[in-house]
This record gives structure tokens, C-alpha cells and sequence, in this order.
């Protein structure tokens, strides 16, 4: 179970309509693990254990413009700096005060500076001025990280550290992505979407080569259905309070055993409660999946998510109702 925040952005418009900047916080990756291996004996009978944990994730603090030529086209551009850490420690616990316990543990940091751009095109629809019509498209260029680890052991109260930082010269490099999306409103009420990542894993470097996996390029597709009720102006009624959203995706993973990925096939929904008097929501998202390799039945998952998203629209450009 985890509970941690997501993503963090305050966007600023620079002139009305035309040209804004944002500035995020966002998580890329996340990992934590703690696994405790069976108890084992030595020939003189102490019984011991061996646990692994790990846990880290990686970052970006991105500051993004986007520009809107005109009323069909608007591109942006986002530089990024991309940091994070990750640790992993082995234990060694021995049932008898004969024997000190061990732990090993190797401290990795990543930083580095990551590019991309997109652009968003807006047509008329098919089905009256209400209906819209609009095509994304972003590209993300790879990521050259500078990584600095260092190994240290405690063996009962002492700390021992193995490899300093600075015997380190590692690099690694995150791919390069593209996104693709459309999106068409039958109405300011309904609305379909669907969108394609694709993301180059194959050309990833990696400073860790004893993984039990291999790394294979990724694909994901997704699609889903919007309903905003709050938008029908009738009574107001508990169903037309809320915005409502359905979708579905299916992501091949960048890990594969046996040359068969390990893939994912999540449902989505979400709940919008928009306020009455400005542009702000509240939206509680819900998702559940399995993820798994056919080749291997060992490696299944289900997965259960609940997050909740707070968007304040513009409440600093508002005129005070009292001076």
C-alpha cells in the first residue's frame, strides 16, 4: 500500500488566451520492495534470514510554455530537471547473539536535464458549433542521467563505507517517447478520447546488469468516455452535481520474460465535483487491473488505486467582492 502525492503544477498566464507558463513537480518513476527470504541454518544450527528492501523514485521539476498561434494551433515546450535516489539494503539476522547481524546497503543518485515539446490542433466538428474535433502530439527526448552510488555496510553498530561516491563514473539514459491523441466532443456534456505512448526502452542504459529481466520498448493505448453532467443546467438533481469519466488501457510494459513482456490491463474511472461558483473541482479517480506474464503464472499482480486531484482555476485573477 502506498499513499504519496502526485503531480504538483501551478500554471500562470502571461497574456489572456496566448501565451501561458507553468511550472510542475512531477513523479516519474517509484519504487519499494520488502521482501523476507525463509529462515536458513548453518552447519552449527544458527538459523538466520536474509530480507531485501528497496525504495526510491525519480523526479522532474519542469517549467513549461505553450503558445497558442492561433485559434486551431498551439505548441509548447518544456524543459525539465530530472532528479531522484533510490536504496537498497540486504539484511543478515542471526537468531543467535553468536553472530553480528548485517545489513549491506547501496545508495544511488540520478540527476539530469530532459526536453519536450508538443502541439495541439483544434478543428470544428460534425455535429453542430458545440462539437469539437483535436489532435495531440508530444515528444520527449532522451535522458542522459549522471549517477553517483556508494556502498556501505553496518555490521552490529559499526558503519563500514566500501565505495565512496567519487570511485563511481556511471551514466545512464532514460528513452525517448512520443504521445499521440485525439480527442472528439459530441457535446460541452460528452466526449470520447484515445491515445498511444510509445516509449523506445530498447535503447535505455542501465547501470545495473544483474536484473532477471530483459528491457523491451513499451507501448500503451488507452480510451475513455467523459460525461459532465454539472454542464446540463437542469434541476439540480444528485446525478447532474458531478462530471463522470469511464475509460480502459492496455500497456505491454518495458520488462519481458522469455521474449513475452509483462503487460497490464487496467479499468478506469473517475468523479468530478466541480464548484458552483468558479472553475475549481475536486476529482476522486479510481482504478483497478491486473498486470502478469502468460509464460510465467508467478509473475501476477492485481492493482488497486485511489487518488484525488485539487484544481484551483485562476482563484488569484478573481476581483474581490470587497476592497
Amino acid at each position: 500500500n502506498v499513499l504519496a502525492p502526485t503531480q504538483f503544477q501551478f500554471v500562470l498566464p502571461i497574456l489572456r488566451d496566448q501565451l501561458g507558463v507553468s511550472a510542475s513537480l512531477i513523479p516519474l518513476t517509484r519504487a519499494g520492495f520488502d521482501l523476507k527470504g525463509a529462515n536458513q541454518t548453518l552447519e552449527d544450527g544458527t538459523v538466520y534470514s536474509i530480507t531485501q528492501r528497496g525504495s526510491g523514485n525519480l523526479n522532474a521539476f519542469e517549467i513549461g510554455f505553450g503558445w497558442r498561434i492561433n485559434s486551431n494551433i498551439a505548441v509548447g515546450f518544456a524543459p525539465s530537471f530530472v532528479f531522484g535516489s533510490y536504496t537498497r539494503t540486504s539484511e543478515i539476522n542471526f537468531e543467535s547473539n553468536d553472530y553480528l547481524s548485517d545489513s549491506f546497503d547501496t545508495n544511488t543518485f540520478h540527476s539530469g536535464f530532459r526536453n519536450r515539446a508538443g502541439v495541439h490542433i483544434s478543428l470544428p466538428g460534425f455535429h453542430g458549433s458545440a462539437s469539437a474535433f483535436s489532435i495531440g502530439l508530444a515528444a520527449t527526448l532522451p535522458v542522459n542521467l549522471d549517477v553517483d552510488r556508494e556502498r556501505k555496510t553496518q555490521v552490529g553498530t559499526r558503519e563500514i563505507v566500501i565505495n565512496p561516491s567519487d570511485e563511481f563514473d556511471l551514466e545512464g539514459r532514460i528513452p525517448a517517447e512520443v504521445a499521440f491523441g485525439v480527442a472528439y466532443d459530441l457535446s460541452a456534456i460528452w466526449g470520447f478520447s484515445a491515445d498511444v505512448l510509445y516509449q523506445n526502452w530498447s535503447d535505455a542504459v542501465t547501470v545495473d546488469q544483474h536484473s532477471l529481466y530483459d528491457i523491451t520498448d513499451r507501448i500503451r493505448v488507452g480510451a475513455g468516455f467523459r460525461a459532465n453532467a454539472s454542464r446540463t443546467f437542469s434541476e439540480p438533481y444528485a446525478f447532474n452535481r458531478f462530471n463522470y469519466r469511464l475509460g480502459a488501457s492496455y500497456d505491454t510494459g518495458y520488462l519481458s520474460v522469455n521474449d513475452s513482456q509483462i503487460h497490464t490491463l487496467m479499468l478506469h474511472g473517475g468523479l468530478g465535483i466541480p464548484s458552483r461558483r468558479s472553475g475549481s473541482s475536486v476529482n476522486v479517480n479510481f482504478e483497478f487491473g491486473f498486470r502478469g506474464n502468460e509464460l510465467d503464472t508467478t509473475i501476477t499482480e492485481r492493482i488497486y488505486g485511489v487518488s484525488i486531484t485539487f484544481s484551483l482555476s485562476e482563484l488569484m485573477f478573481y476581483r474581490a467582492r470587497l476592497q
